[in-house]
């Protein structure tokens, strides 16, 4: 946030982190499609650029413990990418639980070592369960809860549009921070209709190293040249274990 307001927005860059996974078993390396249906459905406000960092250049396995290790781009590495672009935001998938450690570092790193003045939004299965406690443990500004499309371009529009935080407080299904104290909006609206979206951005994915990997989506496939699709989006069960029905 500038002295003036909201920091307006020209260039996002949306990242899916490392994560922390078991030893001795297979990555999946598939695009990920949180970020890319994002990046199509807001590049026609903004300029965009995804990061994948299980398939990035220089991605590594690193053992942090006899049964865990560290897997994607090192964070140092992630904090060059981050200067070399110079985003206005960004933004942090958060689909497992194994990355929610990632974010905490890679959002510090942002606001302590490269910009504090860069917006960072986290979003996915664990901050969506978690958003009061995902606003405690990192430096990010905002949580997008759910379903991601609307409330980012929401919340892009806003910065872009003069906005100020109390714009910013009527943002439906987004977690934010006033007076220092976590706000969260609940998720009320969601996408009615799925073909009002965009496929997802592929062409800004290196689509060559997924199948280079050959550990996509479930770790079997018919061809190596394959990619996920979303048919569909939520599940009419409610199953305590999944995070499908939020």
């Amino acid at each position: 946030m500038t002295p003036t307001g909201l920091r307006p927005i020209k260039r996002v860059m949306l990242i899916f982190p490392p994560m922390f996974d078991v030893r001795h078993v297979d990555t999946m390396a598939c695009p990920p499609m949180g970020i890319a249906y994002l990046g199509a459905y807001v590049r026609d406000l903004v300029d965009v650029r995804l990061l994948d960092c299980l398939v990035a250049p220089n991605a590594a396995r690193q053992r942090v413990t006899d049964y865990i290790e560290l897997v994607g781009l090192p964070y140092d590495d992630v904090a060059a990418q981050i200067r070399d672009y110079a985003p206005d935001m960004v933004g942090l998938s958060c689909i497992f639980s194994g990355q929610s450690a990632c974010v905490r570092e890679i959002s510090r790193r942002i606001k302590q070592d490269i910009d504090p003045e860069i917006v960072v939004v986290t979003g996915g299965t664990h901050p969506s369960f978690l958003p009061e406690q995902t606003m405690a443990e990192t430096r990010v500004d905002y949580v997008v809860l759910g379903e991601g499309e609307l409330t980012l371009r929401a919340l892009i529009q806003t910065h872009n549009s003069g906005g100020t935080a109390a714009d910013i407080a009527g943002i439906d299904g987004l977690a934010f921070r006033k007076d220092g104290s976590p706000v969260v909006n609940p998720r009320r609206n969601w996408i009615k209709d799925l073909d009002a979206i965009p496929f997802p951005a592929r062409d800004l994915l290196p689509m060559e190293r997924y199948f280079a990997a050959k550990v996509p989506m479930g770790l079997h496939w018919r061809k190596i040249r394959n990619t996920p699709i979303v048919s569909s989006r939520g599940c009419p069960h409610r199953c305590p274990f999944c995070s499908s029905w939020l």
